[in-house]
């Protein structure tokens, strides 16, 4: 054998001296789909619960979870540019200076806490994932209304104009411009 022979290998069989019989594998699998465990398909079957594990595993029936249909994803994605947009905005903190990773500088380095933070306002297009985004002061209805402008009116310039604007943020947009109006 030589080189050759020194080399890991698997030690399982090239092939069974025995196979499992297809009827029996047939009424393993019909047995899992009737909800069955394994250790009552193996008295049913005759066979030993490690074969029944094994033909189950083949058969990508072993877990309780696979023998239940998946969902299928509902997407609202749309078709067409312009048709809906996705609003959102991201707080992030604001440098006084450059960090220690890049001066290599330890010293000082809580010297520049509370500076503040930044917004960025993001826009983006449900069909083509085109976006748009503006670095705002703040995350109130004063910065997202003049945002909302901006984006409407670029996104205006490439594609037809906005039909629907989606945001987790709409009520606080909405309710800051509207007036109180008791009915």
């Amino acid at each position: 054998m030589g080189l050759p022979g020194l080399e890991d290998r698997s030690s399982r069989p090239h092939r069974l001296r025995k196979p499992t019989p297809p009827a029996v594998v047939e009424q393993i699998i019909a047995s899992r789909r009737q909800r069955l465990v394994g250790k009552q398909i193996a008295q049913e079957a005759g066979v030993s619960r490690s074969t029944v594990s094994r033909i189950l595993r083949a058969a990508k029936l072993s877990r309780a979870k696979d023998l239940q249909p998946q969902e299928p994803i509902i997407r609202y994605e749309r078709e067409t540019p312009g048709d809906l947009i996705h609003l959102d905005i991201k707080k992030l903190g604001r440098f006084e200076k450059v960090g220690h990773r890049i001066t290599g500088d330890r010293t000082g380095q809580s010297n520049s806490r509370g500076v503040g933070w930044e917004f960025v306002h993001v826009c983006i297009d449900d069909a083509s994932r085109l976006a748009f985004s503006q670095i705002m002061q703040d995350e109130t209805a004063h910065s997202s209304v003049p945002f909302l402008k901006a984006a409407v009116a670029y996104y205006a310039s490439l594609a037809p104009p906005i039909q629907l604007a989606s945001t987790t943020r709409q009520l606080k947009i909405i309710a800051a411009h509207q007036p109180y109006r008791p009915r």
